[in-house]
């Protein structure tokens, strides 16, 4: 969980970094490329903790995990078009991009958090 939380807030980092240059076209296209790299960084923690969690059934999980990756893309297009509709400029796109990145890092945080809480798998239960 703690790359996971490096990576978002990379992720967050140069989503606001291409706000500044994206009116640069090698700049843009830099960052646009780096932006690949970190967002699809995101899958190799996601998934393992996916397989982990779901022990019983790994292969289900994992499908329906990609299936929630895709489901993020088109409530990502949608949020920015929301944005778009009610006036904000292209400009204000990677903002909306960070904030909805910003509310996955606080959940991974609160994720991590409840698993330093939980007992290991597998431990005896304490005894009063």
């Amino acid at each position: 969980m703690p790359s996971l939380i490096a990576i978002l807030v990379a992720l967050m980092a140069v989503m606001a970094v291409f706000a500044k240059t994206s009116h640069l076209p090698v700049a843009a296209a830099v960052t646009v490329f780096v932006w690949g790299i970190a967002a699809f960084a995101t899958v190799p923690p996601l998934q393992a903790r996916v397989v982990e969690k779901a022990a019983s059934a790994p292969h289900l999980a994992s499908t329906l995990n990609i299936g929630a990756f895709n489901v993020g893309n088109a409530g990502g297009a949608w949020l920015g078009g929301l944005a778009l509709a009610h006036g904000f400029a292209l400009d204000a796109l990677p903002w909306v991009a960070v904030a909805v990145t910003f509310a996955a890092l606080v959940v991974t945080w609160f994720a991590m958090r409840l698993d330093a809480r939980a007992p290991a798998r597998g431990a005896a239960p304490a005894v009063r």
